[in-house]
Formats: structure tokens, sequence, C-alpha cells
């Protein structure tokens, strides 16, 4: 049964990590409304952990470029999941990471709030 467990708990990450997608957009759209360009925006970690409350800084356009891929999420510094994703990206408060083949690949791009 350990693959069905493995199975549950990759479903589950990749649902925790939509949700807090999900915040980001609203964060980023909510920044939009109060600010005609805002520089930067204050964001949640999109890990897989339900409990983490990371946030930090990144610049809109920066954001902007990790939401033209469904695949890519952006971590606190140490939160990626290796058997999940790889990092891709690590300069300063956050790192880029993408998810790999498989089901965390599917449930991200299933999710994707911009491809809806």
């Amino acid at each position: 049964m350990p693959d069905d467990r493995d199975a549950h708990r990759t479903k589950q990450i990749g649902l925790n990590e939509a949700v807090f997608r999900e915040v980001n957009e609203r964060v980023e759209t909510i920044a939009q409304s109060l600010s005609s360009k805002p520089d930067s925006i204050l964001l949640v970690c999109e890990c897989g952990r339900i409990d983490c409350t990371e946030r930090f800084e990144m610049s809109v356009s920066d954001y902007e470029a990790l939401r033209s891929d469904p695949t890519l999420f952006a971590v606190a510094p140490g939160h990626a999941i290796p058997e999940l994703e790889t990092v891709v990206a690590a300069d300063g408060p956050y790192e880029v990471v993408r998810k790999e083949v498989g089901k965390a690949t599917d449930i991200a791009v299933e999710t994707d709030p911009r491809s809806q």
C-alpha cells in the first residue's frame, strides 16, 4: 500500500500548492487595484506544506514571468520537495521550483488559474 499513500501525498501536496498559488493570484489582483503600478508584492510560500506561513517579496515582473509557466512555483528557501520538483532559480528570499513529470505536474497544470 505504500504506492497508494505516495499517490495520495503527491496529490495533497499538489492541491496545497494550488491553493497557495491562488492566494498569490488574489494578492496580485488586490495590489494592482490599490496601486496603478506596484513594483513588488508580498507573496505566500507556494510549497506543499499546508502549515507553511513563510512570506517573501517578489517584483511584479518576476511574478508575471513565474506565472507564465503553470509548472513553476515560488517557495521559501529550503521548502522544495526534491522527489516532486527541481529548484530552477535561487536568488534572494525565494526559490523557483519546477514540477517534475507525473501527477504533481498534472495537478499544477489542471489547477492553473491563468489557463482556465
